[in-house]
């Protein structure tokens, strides 16, 4: 990709972790949310949302495969929303890594990307 692309695209998920975050921050980060709500909001509906985007992502994204995009917007729609995670709840916030099941909603998120954008990359390459 090009570096423009990777600025994009980290922005873009800073800025969708950041709306996640500022929603959450009434509620300790969804943690006084149901379990059912927890899911529908924090994993289905941005689920729904990234299916639905990840054939444009990733042909915006296309330089010489499209499983190389796929592979990049995967890294840049998990590992920042992970770190960013860390920093806020374990870093700030002083939990530990017991955070990741407490939190499993945002654990769950970060595997999505990885099976999303590679699937939709085998669909574009057909």
């Amino acid at each position: 990709m090009k570096p423009k692309h990777h600025i994009y695209f980290f922005c873009l998920t800073t800025t969708f972790w950041t709306f996640f975050f500022l929603g959450g921050l009434w509620s300790n980060y969804y943690q006084k949310w149901p379990w059912y709500w927890q899911l529908i909001i924090v994993d289905w509906i941005p689920i729904v949302i990234l299916i639905y985007r990840a054939p444009q992502l990733v042909r915006q994204a296309i330089e010489t495969s499209p499983m190389r995009a796929a592979l990049w917007l995967a890294f840049y729609f998990s590992v920042p929303f992970l770190a960013y995670d860390f920093i806020y709840l374990h870093l700030f916030k002083g939990l530990h890594f017991s955070y990741l099941a407490n939190y499993w909603y945002l654990t769950a998120f970060s595997v999505v990307p990885w099976i999303v954008f590679p699937l939709i990359a085998v669909g574009l390459k057909r």
